[in-house]
């Protein structure tokens, strides 16, 4: 597996944002005050929700406070080469900025690090690419299933097959993928 460096600067910003236990902790301690007061809950089993509800938070205030190692650590992992931008994938994402494609600068940049990497991959012998992708926006399909020209055409150049998901099971890949060796011409 190849990951762009960049892509890991972009992580701790979201899970920061999506994994505060307070906002879930909170509405269930709501939930627990109120189930009290109500007499639905026994003092005994607040108590105990509440104990689970602490763990809960200190487990994940831990987890977040290890990110910048965590991720640090992945270039340590057997199998994941975390890879940084080259002079080709720079330049590249210039072209791509400049092609009137629908993408944020970030993802430009991505866009380029994925085609260019593949067709240095390729010429070493790798011909089975593929692109995990969560972020609709680099898909080379709408959501539903809808071609979009401009990005599909420029995977298929590059011979990269595009996952929506991390099973890599969606979409299914078409039977003789790839279709031809990669294009050395970009846009």
């Amino acid at each position: 597996m190849h990951l762009p460096a960049l892509c890991l600067s972009e992580v701790p910003r979201p899970i920061r944002a999506r994994c505060q236990p307070r906002n879930e902790a909170g509405a269930i301690r709501d939930f627990l005050k109120w189930s009290r007061n109500a007499a639905r809950l026994t003092a005994e089993d607040y108590q105990t929700t509440d104990r689970l509800l602490s763990q809960f938070e200190a487990f994940v205030d831990s987890q977040l406070a290890v990110l910048p190692g965590t991720l640090a650590g992945l270039r340590n992992e057997p199998n994941l080469e975390v890879f940084a931008l080259n002079e080709r994938m720079l330049a590249m994402s210039i072209d791509v900025a400049v092609a009137d494609l629908p993408l944020q600068p970030f993802d430009q940049s991505i866009l380029a690090a994925i085609l260019i990497r593949a067709r240095e991959l390729w010429g070493s012998g790798e011909h089975d690419l593929c692109f995990c992708e969560m972020d609709a926006d680099l898909w080379p399909q709408d959501r539903n299933g809808n071609a979009r020209p401009p990005l599909e055409k420029l995977y298929r150049e590059a011979s990269v097959w595009v996952y929506k998901d991390f099973e890599m099971s969606k979409p299914v890949r078409p039977a003789g993928w790839p279709p031809l060796p990669p294009s050395q011409e970009f846009l």
